[in-house]
Formats: C-alpha cells, structure tokens, sequence
C-alpha cells in the first residue's frame, strides 16, 4: 500500500546549477548561504553549515538571521546577541532583539529602549532611545525621553535635534515631520522643504508641493533580461521588448537567477528548473524550490 504525505518527511538541501545535491538533504528547514554559511533548522532550533555541510554550530538557537559583515544575529534563552563566521560569540547575548548588520550598523533592543550597536559592539550615541527607526540616506530617525522625535548620524550625533512630535524615516530626500501640530518635510540638514502648515499627513500628500514617494523598495521587474508574464492562467517569459521568449505553460513560474528558474506546470506538481531557451536544466524534480544564488538553490524533498 503507497504511503501518504502525511507518512512522508520533507528534507531541505542544496543542490548546484546541474541538478546535484552539494550533500544529502536532511534538515527540517534550510535558508540560503550567505557569506559561505547557511543557515538550518533541526526540530524547531537553529545553527548554521558551511559549504561542505559541516555544523559551524549546531542547531541550538530559538532564532537566528543569516550573516551580514561578518556576523548573525542569534537568540537563545530570549537574549539576543550575535556570532561570527567561525560560531564564536562575537556580542554577548545581552538583547532582548537585534537586527542584521546593514552598512556597519545593527539594532537592538534592550529592556523596552532601542539603539544601534557597531560590530564591536559599541552602542552609538553611548545610549539608548524610546524608538528607533531605519538608518536611510545615512540617518535614522530616534525618539528620545520628552517623546520629540531627531536624527542621528551613522557616527551617533545628533544631526537634527529632537524637536518633532512626529517623524518618518528620510526617502527620497526628505521626512515628512510633525510640528506644532502640523505636518510639512524636512531635508537631510534638518531645514523645512515644505512649512508644516497641514493639518494631516494626507493633507500634506495631497498638496501640489508634496513630491511623492519614491517606490525604493520594489524589486526589479526583469531578471537576467526576461520577466514573468501571465496569459489567462499559465506563466510565461518576456524579455525586456514584450516579446515573448518562453510560452506560458506553467502554472507557477519564478524569476531567472544563474541562468536558471524554477517552474510547476500543476499546482501540485513538483518544481523543476528551466533554461533561457524554456528547456528543463536536468531531470530531478522537487517538492520546493528556490532561486539560485551564486550557484547553489534550495530544495526541499519528501521521503
């Protein structure tokens, strides 16, 4: 008698651009490499392999990220602190939160105040704050005691000082800010663009001299020159003249990535990956499947 799903286990592992597993897949949940690590989970913990497979550390962290600069955020007994590439500590798990290194700069969180740390473990500013927002365009926005709302540099110093009821982080070159019960936007030097003389943010982005947002976020339509298209229910690609390069005949289709995308043609089906040319890469089929990322794709089987 044929076994069911629920009979069978899903194991996560990594395969190359020719369809070959790097090692037997055998873990609960695997993440993409970063920095030559990776991170896996076993049983509802996590640790970390290197490229042979081989555990830095293993799973042993109720919840980690992957390596940015050097070094991962990673939790154990709600303290967050954060390890480098040999699995050493590197902060001490002193946080009640923390956030991947991005340009030399982390948050954290720690007993109800936020900051940002260096990878030395400095905390910016030698304090922490009510809140905190995103370092973006080289400053990030900071709450402090009175509940005004400043700008601090990448350095901790204040550029722009706490004098706003309200701030959002920079965008395109300005903040949209709270004074004296009104609404207007600041530059980067903490000058007015538009005289906070709106009642509401809706207000101000409903006025003539509002500049709109700038949609930095959004990722790139096209990969690799080709970008998904849909014609009733089947997924295609196009490339970057609308000419149709491979056919819609798939039910669930992923961008290209190293030369590759992964593809269904059922909903139920299993993945497969496909070439430029709309032909399959190898034979091996998988239950997921992930983009590849400087050759090396995750997948997950049932057995």
């Amino acid at each position: 008698m044929a076994s069911s799903n629920s009979d069978k286990k899903t194991r996560w592992g990594y395969i190359d651009t020719s369809g070959i597993f790097l090692f037997p897949p055998r873990f609960d949940k695997a993440f993409p490499f970063s920095e030559g690590r990776a991170r896996v989970k076993m049983e509802f913990l996590q640790g970390f392999i290197d490229l042979k497979g081989n555990y830095i550390v293993e799973p042993k962290f109720e919840a980690a990220g992957d390596f940015h600069e050097g070094l991962a955020f990673v939790c154990e007994d709600n303290h967050y602190g954060f390890i480098d590439l040999d699995g050493e500590i590197a902060i001490p798990l002193s946080f009640s939160k923390a956030s991947d290194f991005i340009n030399g700069i982390a948050m954290v969180e720690s007993e109800g105040k936020f900051g940002f740390i260096t990878p030395s473990g400095h905390l910016l500013a030698d304090r922490m704050f009510d809140f905190t927002g995103i370092f973006r365009e080289g400053l990030a926005r900071v709450q402090v005691e009175n509940g005004l709302f400043g700008f601090i540099n990448r350095e901790g110093d204040f550029q722009i000082k706490p004098a706003f009821e309200f701030a959002t982080d920079f965008n395109s070159g300005f903040a949209i800010v709270k004074f004296n019960e009104k609404f207007g936007t600041i530059s980067p030097e903490g000058n007015f663009i538009i005289q906070p003389t709106f009642s509401s943010i809706n207000a101000l982005k409903n006025s003539p001299e509002f500049p709109g947002l700038e949609e930095v976020l959004l990722p790139p339509l096209f990969h690799e020159g080709l970008t998904i298209i849909k014609e009733g229910d089947k997924f295609g690609y196009a490339d970057v003249n609308g000419k149709i390069i491979i056919h819609p005949a798939f039910a669930e289709a992923k961008p290209f990535c190293d030369g590759l995308a992964a593809v269904r043609s059922s909903l139920r089906g299993k993945w497969n990956y496909i070439t430029h040319e709309g032909k399959p890469a190898f034979k091996t089929k998988f239950n997921e499947a992930s983009d590849f990322h400087d050759g090396i794709a995750r997948v997950m089987i049932m057995e």
